[in-house]
């Protein structure tokens, strides 16, 4: 009788614990997300690409900067066409991401998070800020990656919608 009992108290728990944990869901289209990938594609693939060979190129730049000790035309350029990439990306993507979602929020600041790489390495020669640097760096590297990801990968069709969403009044 005591592995009898054993055994029931095991299917119970089993049972309960199945029970709670499965959620009742449903299908729904994707529709609006995977419109807004196809119609935002290409655009966002060249603001990547510009911005990547941009900050690529600026190499060669801040090196001159470096050792002139002055500012040069080229690094006025770079950093205006940073600020430019920013706007075009504002352009596509508007200026609220809560308010215009997109399958491409990383990408929608990556020229920003590059304008602020750039201006700290910059600033880096003034102030010896080498950790500012690196955590720019490392900021705009995760946002590249993530933003390359977003690229590679369109938003299914269909999405799992569960029906035990609960709303909590914070008013009372």
């Amino acid at each position: 009788m005591g592995n009898t009992m054993r055994y029931m108290a095991f299917f119970l728990v089993v049972f309960s614990t199945t029970a709670v944990a499965v959620a009742v869901a449903k299908t729904v289209s994707n529709t609006k997300a995977v419109e807004t990938y196809k119609n935002q594609l290409e655009e966002t693939k060249r603001i990547f690409n510009e911005t990547q060979s941009t900050l690529m190129g600026a190499t060669a730049v801040f090196d001159m900067y470096k050792n002139l000790g002055y500012l040069t035309p080229e690094v006025v350029a770079v950093s205006r066409h940073f600020l430019l990439l920013d706007e075009d990306a504002k352009k596509l993507y508007g200026e609220n991401l809560l308010l215009n979602p997109t399958p491409f929020s990383s990408c929608a600041t990556l020229p920003a998070a590059a304008y602020s790489y750039w201006m700290a390495r910059l600033s880096s020669l003034k102030t010896d800020n080498v950790k500012a640097v690196n955590a720019q760096g490392e900021s705009y590297i995760k946002q590249g990656k993530e933003c390359k990801f977003a690229i590679n990968n369109p938003p299914p069709a269909h999405i799992e919608e569960s029906d035990d969403v609960e709303i909590i009044d914070v008013t009372q």
